[in-house]
């Protein structure tokens, strides 16, 4: 974990579709040792890096292990799907609501 984190500190940003995979990986080693909260960043810079229903799902999927209850997902959800909006990502609203039964 430690070599990844240092090799997206060091190139982040750089090249999107590895920042994207690399995210990815750490976010599921971080979710099988427990630590939901490094999970859920990492789904989220995830996220901000290549937004799609993988990413949102493994979002939401992190939030669920963090906060059974999901108190505040409905806030969250609001915002990654107001910024998709935003970024005219039509087809990925789509997949997420058919996912959500909407």
């Amino acid at each position: 974990i430690g070599l990844v984190e240092s090799r997206l500190w060091e190139r982040e940003g750089k090249d999107p579709t590895a920042d994207a995979a690399l995210l990815t990986w750490l976010g599921a080693r971080y979710a099988a040792l427990g630590r939901h909260d490094k999970s859920l960043e990492t789904a989220r810079r995830s996220f901000k890096v290549a937004p799609g229903p993988d990413a949102f799902a493994a979002i939401k999927d992190a939030h669920a292990r963090l906060d059974p209850q999901a108190e505040d997902w409905p806030a969250l959800r609001d915002g990654l799907t107001a910024t998709l909006r935003r970024k005219g990502f039509w087809a990925t609203l789509a997949e997420i609501h058919l996912a959500e039964g909407q």
